[in-house]
């Protein structure tokens, strides 16, 4: 924070957008020049992150994903058709029925 105004007081807006990632980069540089000249490894605890997925097998896994969600909800919909198919199929009277009755309802 104090190198954030001390960078506004010096360079303005620019400096405060800069601040930060010069002082991380001067800390970086520092730290690896002192264990350099005390003969200790300059990279010991530093993070690393593995190495990424080639991007064709991501693809394929998202795609796996999303197709797999798809049949999901396409079968939930195919079942919820079935079922009222098949309710219907039972009681084709009280459908047909119902439509005369609002039929005769409007005719009135």
């Amino acid at each position: 924070l104090v190198t954030v105004l001390v960078a506004a007081n010096l360079f303005g807006v620019i400096g405060m957008l800069l601040a930060a990632p010069v002082l991380a980069s001067v800390k970086l540089i520092f730290t690896y020049i002192m264990r350099k000249l005390l003969d200790k490894d300059p990279w010991k605890g530093l993070q690393t992150y593995p190495k990424p997925q080639p991007l064709g097998e991501e693809i394929r896994e998202r795609w796996q994903k999303i197709k797999q969600g798809l049949d999901r909800f396409f079968n939930w919909i195919k079942t919820l058709y079935d079922d009222i198919r098949m309710k219907w199929l039972r009681n084709p009277k009280n459908s047909n029925s119902t439509k005369e009755e609002s039929r005769n309802e409007r005719s009135q």
